[in-house]
């Protein structure tokens, strides 16, 4: 998800148009429409970072991103009605798109997600 960089930085709540998970309407055979959807904010400090929490609900769907509060403002955390829940534990900043030699394997060992 995108977020509107002007409503991001007014500190306030507003509604947008968003359109669901696509994976979601497709295995539910739904309509791709959009969703007038109510985007609340909350400011909180995690552990010492400052953090911005944006909810966003139309009936019951529901998502939550928390993102920094300070530039490049990373999201660090996000949940979803379908009991989804995701949290940065160590960012590490990598140029993917280089990391494809031989030997490059030891990247995807070191955050975790072994040899496939």
């Amino acid at each position: 998800m995108r977020l509107a960089v002007a409503a991001f930085y007014r500190r306030e709540d507003w509604e947008a148009h968003i359109v669901r998970e696509l994976w979601g309407l497709r295995t539910g055979h739904r309509a791709i429409q959009p969703i007038t959807t109510r985007i609340t904010r909350t400011e909180q400090d995690r552990g010492g970072v400052a953090v911005t929490g944006f909810r966003l609900e139309a009936g019951d769907y529901w998502r939550t991103y928390d993102a920094e509060k300070t530039e490049p403002h990373r999201v660090l955390a996000w949940g979803t009605y379908t009991g989804e829940t995701a949290e940065i534990l160590q960012p590490e900043r990598l140029s993917y798109w280089q990391l494809n030699k031989p030997g490059d394997e030891r990247y995807r060992e070191s955050l975790g997600l072994g040899l496939q």
